[in-house]
């Protein structure tokens, strides 16, 4: 529901409706952010993205994700998605990543992603 939402992104709700504007509809008006250090607001980005997956899946609602192109995100949405990968109170939620093998760059972390 809209209040376990909104619980679930508290403070931080800015962050996801800056990268998906169309969440400002179901969360509302989010406030600015506190300011804070590189490395604090990565952290607190991940911590977001595995709360809100969480929270938006459940017995009755499972999720399903398609990232499609994976051999093309940045080392950053690559962080993001080994995170809730690795959260291991995640259920009810799959996650699928579509990529070209022959087309992941020698030096990416995909290839290493996938192994792990």
């Amino acid at each position: 529901s809209r209040k376990v939402l909104q619980e679930t992104v508290g403070q931080n709700g800015r962050l996801l409706c800056d990268l998906v504007p169309e969440l400002e509809l179901i969360l509302g008006p989010q406030p600015e952010l506190a300011q804070g250090g590189l490395g604090e607001a990565q952290n607190r980005f991940h911590l977001l993205v595995q709360s809100f997956i969480r929270a938006l899946s459940g017995p009755e609602h499972p999720l399903v994700l398609f990232f499609d192109d994976v051999q093309w995100v940045d080392s950053a949405t690559l962080g993001v998605l080994g995170g809730v990968l690795a959260d291991s109170t995640r259920s009810h939620s799959l996650l699928v990543a579509a990529f070209r093998d022959g087309e992941a760059a020698s030096l990416h972390s995909l290839p290493q992603m996938v192994s792990e």
